[in-house]
C-alpha cells in the first residue's frame, strides 16, 4: 500500500562500529559493616561441590514431566532446554488468564518471572500483557504479603515500563512490605503474625534491589539480624520443622544481599553446608532429613545454589533477572547495484542481526579493527572504498512508522521486535526516500498517474532532516518505469494494466554510489470493470438476477441480459443511452411516464442516480436493481422483524419501509411505510397495513426462511421493486442475549455470519470467536477477498486450511501483526486484538482520543490508540469505565461489531 502520508526516513549512521555489549545487571547492596565483618569471601573449596550439586538437581528436575514455574526458572539459569510442553501449557495458561483465570496474583507473578527467564516478553506473550495484569490485579493483598513480595521480584526481573494509571507501583509495594515488618525484624505472612523464616527471607530478596530507597537498607539490616538469631546450631532454620526449603530461601536472600552463606554460621555450622546435607544420591534434595527426593525441595535447592554460585563468582545477583531478549526483525542488504539478500532474523543488536543473517545466507562479513573499535568493512566481495577510495557499509532502522537516525555504531544499536533494518552501501551522498505519493492514489487500468518521490538526508550540524525532491530516481511499476524530473515526479502517461505491483524507487549509478536507498511499496491498479450484482424486476416477476463485471451500469445490464438470453432494446438520445424495452415489455405500457429505470444500493445505502444508466460508473460491491417503474414505484428501504428474533411457532410481524426521492426538493430522501404490499415469509403470506406492518399469526418452525416483498399491481407498474431477505428461527435462541438479538438476526440476514451446524440452525452465541474467524469476517465487511495460492507468512497457519487466504490478505493489508512468526489462529480473539484489527482495517484516525478507560494497563501500549478509536467510532464500547482488553469476544459480540461496521 502506498503511504501517502510523510515517512520520516532516516539517513546513514556513522561507521558501523562494533563494540562489546555490557549487560547492566541490577545492583545489589552490602548490608551494614557490622554484619559484613562476620562474612568473609567464600573459599574455592566449595566451588566444585556446588557445581556438582547444581548439575545433579537440574538433571533431576529436567527428567520430570510437569515443570513448575520455579523449576523452569532454575533450569533456564543452568542452561537447560525447556521442553516444548511447558511453552504449550504456558500458552494455555495465558488464555485461561484472559478468560478470568489467575485469581491468585502470585500465580501470575511466578508465571511472568518464568516467561522472562526463558526469553519471552511478559509484556507481550501471545498478544497479552501479564505484567500489566499484575500491577492492576484486584487481589494483590489477599494472599498476605506474598503478592507484594512477588511483585517486587517481578520488577527486579526485567525493565518494565508501568503506566502511571496502574493501581500498584514500586512505591506502594515497597511501602506495603516495609510496613509489615515486625518489631523483631522479621516478617510474617499476615500483619501482626509471628515472624517466619521463609517470609523473612523472601522479603529480604524482594527488597535487595531497592536498598537505595530511603528506609529500605535499615529494614534489610534488621531482617538479616533476625535471621542470624533464628539460625539453628546445625546451620539450618526451623519453619514448620527443619527443612531444606527454608534454608534455601535464606541462601537466596543472603546471595542477593552479597552475604556469603558459608560464613553465615551458628556453632560452627553454616547455611550452605546445611542445605547440602539434604542432597540425595540421585541428585535431588529431600524436604526433611531421612526422606526421599522431593520435587519442590529440589527446585528450591537449585535456585539457592544458582544464586550462591552467582554471588561466589562475584557476579551481580541474576536469579530472577530476565535474559536479554532477542528481537525478530526484517532485514535487507542493499548493494551498490542491487539487492543482495532480504529476510527475517533475530538479534539483540543490529550487528547481532547482521551476523546471524549473513551466516544463514552464507554471506561473508568483513570486520575490521580500528583505534576506535571494530566496523563492518566488507559484505561478500563488496569492500569499502570502491569509488576511488570512498564508499562504506552503513545501516538504518525503520521503527514505529518512521526511520531512525542511529547515532551509535551497529554493535551498540539495540533492536526492537518488528524493526526493519536496512544495511546498504554508500559514499555518504546516498539519501533515504522520505515520501512517495501516487496521484491519483488509486489509479484505474489505463489511467495516467504520477509518482512523486522526496528524499532526505540528516544534517548532523543542525540535527534535522533535509527533505528535497528526488530528481533522477528510477520508479518501476511492474514492467513499466520512468525517471523522476527536477521536481521528483515520474510520469506514467499510459497508465498500467490492472493488478497489484511492487512500486520500486532506485538510484543506482554505474560508477558511483546510489543516489537513494532502494525503497519498495505496493501499488494496486484497479480494473475499470468491477464486480457488481444485478436484479431485473418486471411487472409481475423477476426477469433476471446475477453477477457481472463491468465499467458502467448499462454494460453490466447488457452483459447479464445477454448471458440469460433475455430480449432488450437500448436507445440513444441527445442526453445519452437508456433502456426502452426488456423481455418484450416496452416503456409507456400504461400510457404514462412508466418505463425501465434503475437504482443502486452501495455500501448499504440506496442511490437514485441523476445520470443515465450508460453514464453511471459502477463501484465494487454495487447492487443494481433495474425495474419497470411507474411514477410511484419505490425500492424497499428496510425489512424489520418484530420481535427481532421470533421464537419457534410463535406469531411475529414484519415492518416494511420504502424509500422515495423528492425531485422538487433537491432529490431529498423520504422514508415511508410500504403500505399494501405483499410479504411472504417461509410460505406464509400477509399484506402490510397503513403502518407498513405485515402480521403473521401462525409462526414458523426452526430454520432459515426467505422473506419476499412484492408490490405487483394490475394495469400499473409495481408499487415497490421486489426485495428479498432472510429470517432465522434459532434452535439455540435461549443463548442469545437480549441486547444482541437484533444484531445476531441482522448479521445472518446480511450474510456476514452463519450458523455453526449443518443439522439445525444454531448460532452458538456465547462461544468465543477465533482470531482466524474474525479476520475472515472483517475481510467480508470491508469487501476484500482472500488471497489464492499465497502463503500466510505465519508458521502456525497450515497450507490450504480454509482461513489461509484470509490471514494472508489481512497481513498484506497491515490489519494483523507482521512482526510475529505465529498468528495463533485458533485462539479466542480478545477485545484488544479485535480493536486493533478493526481500527487498522477501517483506517480509523487514532489522534485526539475521547474515550477513557481505567483498565488499559493490561493492554499493549501500542494498542491503546486503536482501542480508543473503535470506542470513539461507536464500534466497540466499554462498560462502567472499563474496556476489558483481555476478555474474549463472543460470537454475539462479534455480530454486534459487524452490524455496526456495516450500518455505519
Amino acid at each position: 500500500m502506498i503511504r501517502n502520508q510523510k515517512l520520516k526516513f532516516g539517513s546513514l549512521s556513522r561507521k558501523m562500529v562494533v563494540v562489546l555489549s555490557v549487560i547492566l545487571l541490577f545492583s545489589q547492596v552490602l548490608v551494614g559493616a557490622a554484619m559484613a565483618e562476620n562474612h568473609t569471601t567464600p573459599t574455592s573449596a566449595n566451588s566444585s561441590s556446588v557445581m556438582e550439586a547444581i548439575d545433579g538437581a537440574a538433571t533431576q528436575l529436567a527428567s520430570l514431566d510437569n515443570l513448575s514455574d520455579w523449576a523452569v526458572l532454575g533450569l533456564a539459569k543452568t542452561g537447560h532446554t525447556i521442553p516444548d510442553s511447558y511453552v504449550i501449557s504456558a500458552k494455555s495458561a495465558i488464555r485461561e488468564w484472559s478468560n478470568g483465570g489467575f485469581t491468585k496474583v502470585t500465580d501470575l507473578e511466578r508465571f511472568a518471572i518464568a516467561l522472562a527467564a526463558i526469553g519471552y516478553d511478559p509484556q507481550n506473550f501471545e498478544g497479552l500483557n501479564p505484567i500489566g495484569g499484575i500491577f492492576d490485579h484486584p487481589n494483590m493483598m489477599k494472599q498476605g504479603i506474598n503478592g507484594s513480595i512477588y511483585a517486587l521480584l517481578v520488577l527486579n526481573s526485567g525493565s518494565y515500563n508501568l503506566p502511571t494509571s496502574n493501581q500498584w507501583n514500586k512505591e506502594n509495594l515497597l511501602d506495603a512490605v516495609l510496613k509489615q515488618q515486625n518489631m523483631d525484624g522479621g516478617w510474617s505472612l499476615v500483619a501482626g503474625g509471628k515472624s517466619t523464616v521463609d517470609i523473612t527471607a523472601m522479603a529480604l530478596t524482594a527488597l535487595s534491589g531497592f536498598t537505595s530507597v530511603d528506609g529500605v537498607q535499615s529494614s534489610v539490616n534488621k531482617g538479616v539480624q533476625w535471621l542470624t538469631i533464628a539460625q539453628l546450631a546445625n546451620g539450618g532454620f526451623i519453619d514448620s520443622g527443619d527443612n531444606s526449603e527454608s534454608v534455601a530461601q535464606v541462601i537466596i536472600a543472603l546471595s542477593a544481599l552479597k552475604i556469603d552463606s558459608t560464613t553465615f554460621v551458628k556453632s560452627g555450622k553454616d547455611a550452605l553446608s546445611h542445605l547440602m546435607s539434604f542432597r540425595q544420591a540421585d541428585g535431588g534434595f529431600a524436604h526433611m532429613q531421612g526422606l526421599e527426593t522431593n520435587g519442590m525441595a529440589t527446585e528450591q535447592a537449585l535456585l539457592a545454589l544458582v544464586a550462591y554460585n552467582s554471588y561466589s563468582k562475584s557476579e551481580s545477583f541474576t536469579l530472577y533477572q530476565a535474559v536479554q531478549l532477542q528481537s525478530t526483525v526484517d532485514i535487507r542488504i542493499e548493494g551498490p547495484a542491487g539487492v543482495i539478500a532480504d529476510g527475517s532474523v533475530s538479534g539483540k543488536t543490529a550487528l547481532d542481526a547482521l551476523m546471524n543473517f549473513s551466516k544463514t545466507e552464507g554471506i561473508q562479513l568483513g570486520i575490521k579493527d580500528t583505534s576506535y573499535g571494530k566496523y563492518v568493512n566488507a559484505i561478500g566481495d563488496i569492500t569499502e572504498g570502491i569509488y576511488d577510495g570512498n564508499g562504506e557499509w552503513n545501516f538504518n532502522v525503520y521503527r514505529d512508522g518512521s526511520w531512525q537516525f542511529p547515532a551509535v555504531g551497529v554493535a551498540e544499536y539495540e533492536l526492537k521486535q518488528g524493526d526493519v533494518m536496512v544495511v546498504y552501501y554508500t559514499d555518504f551522498s546516498t539519501q533515504m526516500v522520505d515520501e512517495v505519493v501516487v496521484e491519483p492514489a488509486k489509479p484505474l487500468e489505463g489511467q495516467a498517474f504520477t509518482v512523486q518521490v522526496k528524499q532526505s538526508t540528516w544534517n548532523w550540524d543542525n540535527n534535522v532532516a533535509m527533505v528535497t525532491p528526488a530528481a533522477g530516481a528510477r520508479v518501476q511499476v511492474g514492467a513499466r518505469s520512468a525517471i523522476t524530473d527536477e521536481l521528483g515526479v515520474a510520469h506514467f502517461a499510459d497508465g498500467s494494466s490492472a493488478g497489484t505491483f511492487d512500486l520500486v524507487v532506485t538510484g543506482y549509478n554505474v560508477a558511483s554510489a546510489p543516489t537513494v536507498v532502494r525503497n519498495s511499496e505496493s501499488l494496486t491498479v484497479s480494473s475499470k470493470k468491477v464486480a457488481a450484482t444485478y436484479a431485473v424486476e418486471g411487472l409481475d416477476h423477476t426477469v433476471a438476477i446475477g453477477n457481472v463485471k463491468a465499467e458502467n451500469a448499462l454494460e453490466g445490464l447488457e452483459q447479464l441480459l445477454t448471458a440469460k438470453d433475455v430480449q432488450y432494446v437500448v436507445k440513444e438520445l441527445s442526453f445519452g443511452k437508456y433502456v426502452s424495452e426488456i423481455d418484450h415489455v416496452s416503456e409507456g405500457t400504461f400510457g404514462g411516464y412508466d418505463g425501465w429505470g434503475f437504482v443502486v444500493k452501495r455500501d448499504g445505502k440506496w442511490i437514485n442516480p441523476s445520470v443515465g444508466i450508460g453514464a453511471f460508473p459502477l463501484e465494487v460491491g454495487d447492487h443494481v436493481v433495474v425495474r419497470y417503474a411507474s411514477d410511484d414505484t419505490a425500492p424497499i428501504q428496510s425489512i424489520d422483524l418484530q420481535p427481532v428474533m421470533p421464537k419457534k411457532n410463535e406469531p411475529f410481524s414484519i415492518l416494511i419501509k420504502k424509500i422515495t426521492w423528492d425531485w422538487m426538493n433537491d432529490n431529498k430522501e423520504l422514508i415511508l411505510p410500504a403500505v399494501g404490499v405483499e410479504v411472504e415469509a417461509g410460505g406464509l403470506k400477509a399484506t402490510t397495513d397503513s403502518s407498513g406492518k405485515a402480521v403473521f399469526s401462525e409462526g414458523l418452525p426452526i430454520g432459515k426462511h426467505m422473506i419476499t416483498v412484492t408490490g405487483y399491481r394490475e394495469n400499473n407498474g409495481p408499487s415497490v421493486a421486489k426485495a428479498t431477505s432472510e429470517m432465522y428461527i434459532l434452535d439455540d435462541q435461549q443463548q442469545v442475549s437480549a441486547w444482541a438479538a437484533s444484531d445476531v438476526q441482522k448479521v445472518m440476514m446480511y450474510g456476514f455470519m452463519y450458523g455453526v451446524s449443518t443439522k439445525s440452525v444454531i448460532f452458538d452465541a456465547q462461544r468465543s470467536i477465533t482470531r482466524a474467524e474474525y479476520v475472515a469476517l472483517l475481510l467480508r465487511l470491508i469487501g476484500e477477498q482472500p488471497l489464492v495460492n499465497v502463503k500466510s507468512g505465519y508458521n502456525d497457519v497450515p497450507t490450504s486450511i480454509w482461513y489461509e487466504g484470509s490471514v494472508a490478505k489481512a497481513r498484506q493489508l497491515g490489519i494483523v501483526d507482521k512482526t510475529v512468526v505465529n498468528f495463533q489462529p485458533d485462539n479466542a480473539i480478545t477485545r484488544e486484538e479485535l480493536a486493533v484489527m478493526t481500527s487498522k482495517a477501517l483506517q480509523f484516525s487514532t489522534g485526539n482520543p475521547v474515550a477513557k478507560f481505567s483498565d488499559l494497563g493490561v493492554a499493549k501500549t501500542t494498542s491503546i490508540p486503536d482501542i480508543t478509536a473503535v470506542a470513539d467510532n461507536g464500534i466497540l464500547y466499554g462498560n462502567d469505565g472499563k474496556f476489558m482488553p483481555l476478555a474474549p469476544v463472543t460470537r454475539e459480540m462479534a455480530a454486534a461489531v459487524a452490524v455496526r461496521i456495516y450500518e455505519k
